[in-house]
């Protein structure tokens, strides 16, 4: 049978899975969480410094850690995360995973008082596989055993990756100049104006930003005006010189080729392909 993708869905018993953007239900139980990042970037908090979950990566917690804060950049990142409760996995489930040996596996991925970072292709491919619209029951099913088996039967010391660390400061400093930044989409806003709103000097504001968003400030902020576009570009029928002029390109021009550079087709080629 096939199943659309609601906001929570548990395929098989003890087993929950969530899009990223998702609170969890108060009475979830489960032992082990795996967090996977399939685009964008999440943000987990561990004492005054926050590790990066990229594109590509996860990370597995222990049910004690669960409080560890998480939070997302933006409204664009794409993740999934999978709750585990392995004491109420269906015999279906447990006929195809040995469940002991899962929960040991799972463990090994855990640290208590963070997050490691994992990277697997295949982990990654499984979990862009799970966030699609429509899939059937059984191939879940299928995806989530895999994905299991590779935990269960890979040394987690072969996936860790470096983490990438930014302060907790540093993040706050970016999540503030990102939230005004759209709240003004329509401004040209100066890094000594975004300096003496934050209260840091513009040299430490634009290391803050370039540790936390991977590239220069005004890069990362010019790349979510142009998403902003094209999802008016999608959802509207505005005309495109005063889409321009929301996202604050006072030249149509101008606008058209940053459009171009990041989307890789012009707004009005954009607005076709819907």
């Amino acid at each position: 049978m096939k199943t659309a993708v609601p906001e929570k869905y548990d395929p098989v018993p003890g087993i929950v899975m969530m899009p990223w953007g998702m609170s969890p239900p108060h009475d979830i139980s489960f032992d082990h969480m795996i967090d996977i990042c399939i685009t964008g970037q999440k943000i987990y908090r561990s004492g005054d410094s926050c590790v990066k979950l990229c594109a590509g990566q996860f990370t597995v917690c222990c049910s004690d850690a669960q409080n560890v804060p998480s939070v997302l950049l933006t409204e664009r990142e794409r993740g999934l995360t999978i709750y585990i409760d392995t004491s109420k996995m269906s015999s279906l489930m447990s006929g195809l995973v040995d469940t002991s040996a899962l929960s040991s596996a799972l463990g090994r991925y855990c640290i208590s008082d963070g997050c490691n970072v994992y990277k697997s292709d295949r982990i990654w491919e499984i979990s862009k596989e799970l966030s699609q619209t429509v899939k059937t029951d059984n191939i879940c099913i299928l995806r989530l055993t895999e994905l299991m088996m590779i935990l269960c039967e890979t040394d987690p010391d072969t996936l860790s990756v470096p983490p990438e660390i930014c302060t907790y400061q540093e993040f706050k400093a970016a999540e503030t100049v990102f939230s005004y930044c759209m709240a003004h989409i329509n401004e040209h806003i100066s890094i000594e104006s975004l300096a003496v709103y934050t209260g840091m000097s513009a040299t430490r504001l634009k290391a803050a930003c370039r540790n936390v968003y991977g590239m220069p400030l005004y890069s990362f902020i010019r790349k979510e005006k142009i998403y902003r576009a094209a999802e008016m570009l999608r959802t509207t029928d505005k005309r495109i010189i005063d889409i321009a002029a929301d996202v604050g390109y006072d030249n149509p021009s101008k606008f058209a080729e940053a459009f171009r550079g990041i989307m890789g087709t012009s707004p009005i080629g954009h607005r076709r392909s819907v």
